[in-house]
């Protein structure tokens, strides 16, 4: 099979996508040998979800109390 050169450019304008969406799935043809869809990435946990029993024992038990009030 013969290979022929390929013009991001011409290929963005054929299939009407960005020359840059073309470069990144080109580069990751010659990288790892396939075009499939790469993994998603995840959603972030919040960094208060290990204090939560914490934060809830404080607002019950100073439930008026403001974040500019000394503790």
């Amino acid at each position: 099979m013969k290979l022929r050169c390929v013009y991001p450019g011409k290929v963005a304008a054929r299939f009407d996508v960005s020359k840059g969406f073309v470069q990144k799935i080109l580069k990751q043809k010659q990288t790892t040998g396939r075009v499939q869809p790469r993994k998603q990435g995840g959603s972030l946990k919040s960094v208060l979800n290990s204090r939560r029993t914490k934060f809830t024992l404080m607002v019950e038990k100073y439930p008026d109390s403001t974040l500019s009030e000394p503790k």
